[in-house]
């Protein structure tokens, strides 16, 4: 019927009607492009969202670990006021070597207020090497790598890349940088397996609004 009503139309208005149809045909494509792009840039921008907000919940769940490490090991050594100090330089940690300074320097102070020999101190230096090490190889990979998805050796390759490029900015980079560009990856590929282009003419022909059928009064 439909079909029967479009030859009518054609009929009663000639080419004007085909020209008007194609017309339509062509803005509900340029429609949909237009709405995959914003769907693409939104899928984008969340993807971006995640990948930021598991990088932040994984790097306060490493500050906390570390506070916890430096609390009972400078407790155990006997540092006066050693957990408060574990806890700051822990929840330091979040700044690249910040935490690892502050609480080395304010251990050594306690210690000089209150010296109980050079054993004390070896044993200061000793924390505040292994802990940062156990840190670098172990629990910021794959604490904060597993958050976004990030393999621990990719953690750690970013850290190394971002401190030989940029620094101390490097390392404080890496790891969210990293992050992002794997979400956006994900989101591009998955995009562009969905694609016209990857499924091929059919798809696209069968997506595609086919133009008007002339009649064979007017052929």
């Amino acid at each position: 019927a439909l079909a029967r009503g479009k030859t009518a139309l054609r009929a009663a208005f000639g080419n004007g009607l085909d020209d008007q149809l194609a017309l339509e045909a062509q803005l509900q494509g340029e429609c949909g492009a237009t709405a995959d792009f914003r769907e693409g840039v939104a899928a984008s921008m969340n993807a971006v969202e995640e990948a930021l907000s598991a990088f932040v919940r994984g790097q306060l769940i490493v500050c906390c670990i570390l506070a916890m490490v430096y609390s009972v090991a400078l407790s155990i050594i006997g540092v006066n006021g050693g957990a408060v100090i574990g806890i700051l330089a822990g929840l330091l940690g979040f700044v690249p070597y910040l935490g690892l300074t502050v609480g080395l320097l304010l251990s050594l102070l306690s210690i000089a207020l209150a010296y109980a020999g050079l054993g004390q101190i070896l044993a200061v230096a000793i924390v505040f090497t292994a802990v940062p090490a156990l840190d670098t190889a172990f629990i910021t990979p794959n604490v904060v790598g597993g958050k976004p998805g990030l393999n621990p050796f990719l953690v750690i390759v970013a850290l190394l890349v971002g401190a030989e490029l940029l620094g101390f900015l490097g390392l404080l980079l890496a790891v969210p940088t990293a992050a992002i560009l794997r979400a956006l990856l994900r989101v591009w590929i998955h995009s562009y397996r969905e694609s016209r282009f990857y499924l091929g003419e059919d798809a696209e022909s069968s997506d595609r609004p086919q133009p008007p059928e002339q009649s064979s009064s007017q052929a």
